[in-house]
């Protein structure tokens, strides 16, 4: 039998929190290094959820479209900004609650 997982978005937990310091702190050199390159970049999230909790913490999907957004603006790199990071984000529960600009 699976595990009611209604209230997950409720408040964020301590674990959660934990991994998306980790991602924050990987995906920023990682972005950065990768756009000195020239390369383009596919990021795909297949467990992103709602992007934001209900306490208002933001999820997965928005801590990476900040990252996106944030490596974009610092980077000295001539790059299409429009091409360079492709973001993927796929939850079949939750699709329709993520919006991406």
């Amino acid at each position: 039998m699976s595990k009611d997982n209604s209230d997950f978005f409720k408040i964020k937990n301590e674990w959660s929190i934990i991994k998306d310091r980790l991602l924050g702190c990987y995906l920023t050199p990682y972005m950065q290094k990768v756009l000195a390159t020239n390369k383009k970049i596919c990021y795909v999230d297949c467990f992103s959820g709602k992007g934001k909790f209900e306490d208002n913490q933001p999820g997965s999907p928005l801590i990476a479209l900040k990252i996106r957004d944030d490596c974009l603006n610092r980077t000295k790199i001539r790059i299409n900004k429009n091409q360079a990071i492709d973001m993927t984000f796929i939850d079949l529960n939750y699709a329709s609650d993520i919006m991406v600009s």
